[in-house]
């Protein structure tokens, strides 16, 4: 007999008057209903579209304040600048948001994605890492030319993600710059809170 695979939707695709049997589905539907998104797992184009469904479905059903709760090992920045431009876009339209770090924000999750949101917060032993943007290649070739344009486009990237960041932060660019050049920096989130990654933290 042959199995029959279902392929799982995001939430507010699948959602009905009943809400979704599955009970961590469920759990999630409900903590959706009352203004809650989760950010936990890695930023890719699979998670961003389900964010951004879900984003949309609360801006619809017309919540005026969302709560975020992350634990992310970060991922794309190009798909966590297109959270960044989305939740942005929530302030103009009035909607407040909020930023709960658990666990940690790792690199695009603490450099973008934590810096749109309006107030930022984060557990006593929360964990944050910031660096430089990266390119990753795997076993392909490349021209010298390819390597040129490669350069240009993650130095341009640097540099949007450090302005991001310096909006934010009690210290200047060019003290941000300096932080992560060739390095990785992880915090706790008393570091964090110093140097003005986060506004506070959650006892």
């Amino acid at each position: 007999m042959k199995k029959q695979l279902a392929k799982k939707q995001s939430l507010p695709i699948q959602l009905e008057q009943s809400g979704p049997a599955d009970l961590s589905d469920r759990l999630e539907f409900e903590e959706l209903n009352r203004g809650i998104i989760r950010f936990d797992e890695a930023i890719d184009e699979f998670n961003t579209s389900d964010y951004m469904r879900k984003i949309s479905y609360l801006e619809s059903k017309g919540f005026k304040k969302i709560r975020f709760f992350i634990t992310s090992p970060g991922g794309s920045a190009y798909h966590a600048m297109a959270l960044y431009d989305r939740l942005i876009a929530l302030k103009n339209n009035k909607i407040k948001t909020e930023a709960y770090v658990e666990g940690m924000a790792a690199s695009a999750a603490s450099m973008i994605i934590l810096q749109a949101m309006q107030k930022r917060f984060a557990t006593a032993n929360a964990r944050f890492l910031i660096h430089e943007p990266r390119r990753w290649v795997s076993f392909s070739m490349e021209r010298a030319s390819d390597m040129q344009d490669s350069t240009k486009e993650m130095v341009t990237l640097s540099g949007i993600v450090l302005n991001i960041m310096a909006k934010r932060c009690k210290i200047s660019r060019s003290q941000l710059s300096n932080m992560i050049t060739r390095k990785e920096i992880w915090m706790s989130s008393i570091e964090a809170l110093k140097i003005g990654l986060i506004d506070g933290i959650v006892k």
